[in-house]
């Protein structure tokens, strides 16, 4: 009786385990999702935005930038530029977030089908669950560079946002 119960303890067990890997697996994805959507909700406000700057951006740059005799104007218009540079790059690591990696489809059907369907509930279960832990690890992995990357695109629409403006605000005081 004591092997009956202890048999049906290490498959609980086991059942448990797979469980809680399975809805790693789902914690990873929508974790891939959530990523993805701000990474796109940032590319385009930005692109919007330097869209915007960069046509008005005539109106800051009144200076002729290639003469020699720099003066505030010119600064201005290089600080303002500057300043949309960074939402550029902001939008270009946004991008490198979205792209395309490589995805881990766990468990394998054809490996299902053709290996295990003569392996013990258990031995199934067991593969299964370790396919998934590294699945989830990689994913993991894939979605902490992907968070970077959004951390320092927020960072750099920021700052390119407040040189921006200021430049903005700059020649507008200047120019009373």
């Amino acid at each position: 009786m004591a092997d009956a119960n202890k048999h049906v303890s290490d498959r609980d067990r086991d059942e448990l385990i797979f469980d809680l890997i399975k809805r790693r697996v789902e914690t990873e994805l929508s974790r891939t999702n959530n990523l993805d959507s701000k990474a796109g909700s940032i590319v385009g406000f930005v692109s919007i935005l330097a869209g915007l700057l960069l046509g008005g951006g005539s109106l800051v740059s009144g200076g002729d930038i290639n003469n020699s005799n720099l003066d505030f104007t010119d600064i201005k218009s290089v600080l303002y530029f500057f300043g949309v540079a960074l939402l550029l790059v902001s939008i270009g690591l946004s991008l490198f977030a979205l792209r395309v990696r490589k995805w881990i489809a766990v468990p394998n059907v054809t490996t299902l089908i053709e290996r295990y369907t003569e392996l013990s509930y258990e031995e199934v279960l067991k593969r299964n669950a370790g396919e998934m832990a590294k699945s989830v690890t990689d994913s993991e992995k894939q979605n902490n560079v992907k968070g970077r990357y959004l951390e320092y695109s927020w960072m750099l629409l920021i700052v390119g946002l407040i040189i921006t403006f200021a430049s903005v605000i700059l020649f507008n005081y200047s120019s009373q």
